[in-house]
């Protein structure tokens, strides 16, 4: 049987299909993976841009196996679809795509959206606000991310939508849109939503990038009550937002330790070196206390790797079925490899810290063993082992306590995060030196 030119490019095309749909799914995996810096996360960035690319080369060839496969494809195939579409300007096929995604389930809606921050063209706008306004919460809440994510929302018509839903997942991603393209026509809505516990988290961070010093009270006197102030106070809260948290750590919740680690004051060690003898805040502590110190103390963990039962030999199923037994490398070891994680020996901290006293001056913020100031907060974005939830909250202190402009987000493909690194590190040259290290700032202005 003859195999066509056609057929043969037809394979192919749906070959990168599949593979642009593992490459989306590895790299989501892979966002919040300690073992992966985000600077790796460029080489999956870069495959996936291969495998894209090729599509659109293809041409209308391609973008007619796209349609074939969006019948009836994977979330990540649809992902590199819809990216396919937004570089061919193939609006048609989109808005066609948007009548299949009114019933959507929720990681199709986040995979279709996470496709269009990338790729959609900017004189697309318009039709993005008409979505903003569909019946169907799942495109109204497609276009909140897109627009929020692109600072190309008009915060009426992201008002007019927060209004007429009850979806949480809607509510937070026009929260969310708000503090990146609102202004103080939005304060009044968002502050509603610090009574919604689905949504608080995101209304008050977003309340903050809109200068609302009014949250940061409400936080603290919300702090026993509701889980919200317990992240989000670190992004803006003044001095005594670390004794108010110490406070409250015994409800054993790793946000809590979490923010004492970006809220940096030195007054918060020794309870952090309290709880690394405490689960579930024993990993989290030593996170916070490398924040604050910049010591880099790391230990090696033996992680073991996941596995399928159903891929197992007969003999290991029965074993594991019976009564737990994993497969083992050598009759002893199971299958994994040792992880570098931050150490919970206090022991060693101790000694570190008794070493490296001197380093530090009371009543002075800190972060990563500097005096806690915008360019201590870029170098939190730059340094490879900063974890993506770190790097997230350095981006929102940036924004909250200095006022950046400049536009971030810290799942952006990589080779755009440099780009953007290098522009905040241009506005730091320009204007941090009117910022005092180791103050407290909010909107600019210092707080006490």
């Amino acid at each position: 049987m003859s195999f066509s030119i056609r057929q043969f490019n037809e394979s192919l095309y749906v070959e990168h299909l599949e593979e642009a749909s593992f490459i989306f799914e590895q790299r989501a995996a892979y966002l919040d993976d300690p073992e992966v810096t985000w600077l790796e996360l460029g080489e999956w960035d870069n495959r996936l841009e291969a495998h894209l690319d090729a599509l659109v080369v293809g041409g209308g060839h391609a973008v007619s196996v796209c349609d074939e496969r969006r019948i009836d494809c994977d979330d990540g195939e649809l992902h590199a679809i819809v990216r396919v579409y937004c570089r061919h300007r193939a609006l048609s096929r989109i808005r066609d795509l948007f009548g299949e995604l009114v019933e959507a389930e929720n990681d199709t809606v986040v995979a279709v959206a996470q496709a269009l921050r990338h790729e959609m063209p900017s004189e697309w706008r318009d039709m993005m606000h008409e979505l903003a306004q569909h019946d169907s919460s799942q495109l109204r809440t497609i276009a909140a991310h897109v627009l929020g994510y692109r600072r190309l929302a008009d915060p009426r018509i992201l008002l007019q939508q927060l209004s007429l839903t009850n979806d949480a997942n809607e509510r937070r991603e026009v929260a969310w849109a708000l503090g990146r393209c609102g202004d103080d026509s939005a304060i009044a809505a968002l502050a509603a939503l610090l009574d919604d516990a689905e949504v608080a988290e995101t209304a008050a961070v977003a309340l903050m990038r809109l200068g609302h010093q009014q949250t940061v009270k409400t936080g603290h006197l919300a702090l026993h009550q509701q889980a919200w102030p317990r992240r989000t106070l670190s992004l803006g809260a003044g001095p005594g937002a670390a004794q108010s948290l110490i406070d409250v750590i015994g409800f054993g919740d790793t946000a809590i330790v979490d923010s004492l680690g970006i809220l940096g004051e030195l007054s918060a060690v020794r309870p952090l070196l309290d709880c690394l003898s405490q689960e579930p805040l024993a990993a989290a502590a030593a996170n916070a206390l490398n924040t604050i110190t910049g010591a880099d103390l790391y230990e090696d963990q033996f992680v073991a790797d996941d596995f399928d039962p159903d891929e197992l030999f007969d003999h290991e199923r029965e074993l594991y079925e019976a009564d737990g037994t994993v497969p083992t490398r050598d009759g002893e070891t199971p299958f994994g490899s040792d992880v570098a994680v931050p150490t919970c020996d206090r022991e060693r901290w101790e000694t570190w810290l008794a070493e490296h006293r001197n380093g530090f001056r009371a009543g002075v913020r800190h972060r990563l063993g500097q005096s806690f100031s915008p360019r201590a907060l870029l170098d939190t974005l730059t340094a490879e082992q900063s974890s993506h939830a770190l790097r997230v909250a350095a981006y929102e202190e940036l924004v909250i306590r200095y006022r950046l402009a400049v536009p971030f987000e810290a799942d952006l493909p990589v080779p755009l995060q440099q780009g953007m690194l290098n522009q905040i590190a241009q506005w730091i040259n320009q204007l941090g030196s009117q910022f005092e290290a180791g103050r407290w700032y909010f909107n600019g202005q210092i707080v006490s």
